[in-house]
């Protein structure tokens, strides 16, 4: 993975994002459970990379319900969405289900793959829908 961008920031040394993987408490039986679940779905790294801003860190969004953050996943550049601890929501399962639906019309991100709190998508580029709108 000779193309990986830079910065580029290992599963095994998250730090300082290791914080907003339980955004926004600090805990860290979360942070270290949301790792292991990112390396099971194969994701390699978390990328400083987006237009957002929390804590001085880079993400692609931040949401009501998550933050999605940049990533490397089977060697190309993806979104991931992690639930927020603060989110009342048990877990993405649903927001899952629909974006799967969505995709069968080939409509929004492609789901490449989620587990629980964690959704793997396609990055699309180009202008947000609310500044569209």
């Amino acid at each position: 993975m000779n193309n990986i961008p830079e910065p580029c920031i290992a599963l095994a040394n998250v730090h300082p994002y290791q914080r907003l993987l339980s955004y926004p408490e600090d805990n860290l039986e979360q942070q270290l459970q949301y790792c292991q679940q990112l390396q099971q779905l194969g994701v390699d790294c978390l990328l400083a990379a987006g237009p957002a801003q929390l804590a001085g860190l880079p993400l692609l969004g931040v949401g009501y319900c998550g933050l999605v953050m940049a990533g490397i996943w089977q060697g190309r550049e993806v979104a991931i969405k992690l639930r927020r601890s603060s989110c009342q929501q048990t877990d993405l399962n649903e927001e899952a289900r629909i974006l799967r639906q969505a995709n069968l019309i080939n409509i929004g991100p492609e789901l490449h793959c989620q587990q629980g709190d964690l959704l793997v998508m396609e990055r699309l580029s180009g202008q947000p829908l609310a500044g569209w709108l």
